[in-house]
């Protein structure tokens, strides 16, 4: 049996917009934009998702955002990033779904992400698991 290795696929800048707080643990962020880049992908994220997250009382922040990417030929790819969130620290699994079969690589591994939110920008780096 191999042990799994961490593949570095591409790096994302997230910019987010308005919160709406809901009660006293429930928060919602907009996603206004932000790019993908890597060696064989970039994409733009496009402004409409949103960020939803649960705060709990020992400061941990579950987070579920969902966006749509748009990649320099046009087809759109729809992004589930959920995990958890301490500090201004992130982890993550992200699932995709595309529309265009040279985009379907994506939907053939399992992501992991690092993730590191600094005010109203979010950077993340993600993997592939081998």
């Amino acid at each position: 049996m191999q042990t799994p290795e961490l593949i570095p696929v591409f790096e994302a800048t997230i910019q987010l917009g308005e919160v709406q707080t809901v009660g006293d643990t429930r928060r919602i962020v907009q996603v206004v934009g932000g790019q993908f880049s890597g060696p064989n992908f970039q994409a733009k994220v496009l402004a409409g998702g949103g960020d939803w997250q649960v705060i709990h009382a020992d400061g941990r922040v579950e987070i579920d955002t969902r966006y749509t990417l748009e990649t320099p030929e046009g087809s759109l790819i729809y992004l589930q990033n959920k995990g958890m969130r301490l500090g201004t620290y992130m982890r993550t699994v992200a699932t995709f779904e595309v529309q265009d079969a040279r985009n379907s690589w994506l939907t053939e591994s399992i992501y992991i992400a690092t993730g590191k939110k600094e005010g109203d920008v979010v950077s993340h780096e993600f993997y592939r698991l081998s």
